[in-house]
């Protein structure tokens, strides 16, 4: 039987690092590349933005 497991971490950036790396590094190891124009090849690719009721609300814009 599968069962779900959520993963989570604390993720500390050198001063001055770029906060958007992390994010690149993962899209480009599931997509082959991070910078492509939408829709992305890939179904899951975190560059395309996610269904509304998963977005972050509140605290800015």
């Amino acid at each position: 039987m599968r069962r779900p497991f959520a993963h989570e971490f604390v993720l500390v950036l050198a001063p001055g690092g770029d906060e958007r790396a992390p994010g690149a590094a993962i899209t480009a190891a599931l997509c082959g590349r991070w910078e492509h124009p939408p829709p992305c090849p890939q179904a899951t690719c975190p560059a395309s933005p996610p269904p509304l009721r998963y977005r972050a609300r509140g605290g800015g814009s």
